[in-house]
């Protein structure tokens, strides 16, 4: 738990969860080293409506957050510009103006 940017608030949402059987659950959680994972959660129902508990996954997305951040700043340097912009690939093909 002490790998989490915030704790806190880790173990409110999954004790919100089991306290709202009926609610399915998408966000991202933060570690202190950078990474981010989705976190999705979903209760587990059979056909007569009695519940089991929930099914929790967590997907590594930290490549993703970077790559967004990093569009981020090349998309709000670009619109910020005051001079034109050209971008060519390595043979000498526009691929954006």
């Amino acid at each position: 738990m002490d790998m989490l940017a915030d704790p806190t608030q880790f173990i409110n949402k999954v004790e919100y969860l089991y306290s709202h059987p009926d609610e399915t659950c998408r966000d991202e959680l933060s570690l202190k080293d950078g990474q981010t994972f989705e976190r999705y959660s979903a209760p587990m129902i059979d056909e007569g409506g009695r519940y089991f508990g929930r099914v929790w996954y967590f997907r590594d997305i930290s490549e993703r957050k970077d790559f967004e951040r990093k569009l981020k700043i090349f998309s709000d340097s670009v619109e910020g510009a005051n001079d034109g912009i050209l971008i060519s690939n390595l043979d000498g093909r526009i691929i954006f103006v």
